[in-house]
């Protein structure tokens, strides 16, 4: 979001960059839950609904990787 509208908030970005390097998972898993209770807090948006894409592939193809919009598609490991 700070990408689109300049919206930040700095204790968050520091908080990001000590996630991303945290080694132990469980802690890590614990700072983005912290992040996220801090984004909802302090965030200009409220998020309502998010919708969801159903994919559907045959049993012989392989490798297909969807990311998090429908048209974010690997297909460089797909294989028939």
């Amino acid at each position: 979001m700070a990408g689109l509208n300049g919206w930040q908030i700095p204790e968050l970005n520091k908080a990001t960059l000590a996630a991303v390097a945290e080694p132990d998972p469980a802690k890590r898993l614990g700072l983005y839950k912290t992040m996220q209770e801090t984004l909802l807090q302090h965030s200009p948006y409220v998020f309502i609904d998010q919708g969801k894409t159903q994919i559907v592939v045959r049993d012989n193809v392989k490798g297909y990787q969807q990311g998090l919009n429908a048209d974010m598609v690997w297909y460089d490991n797909v294989t028939k």
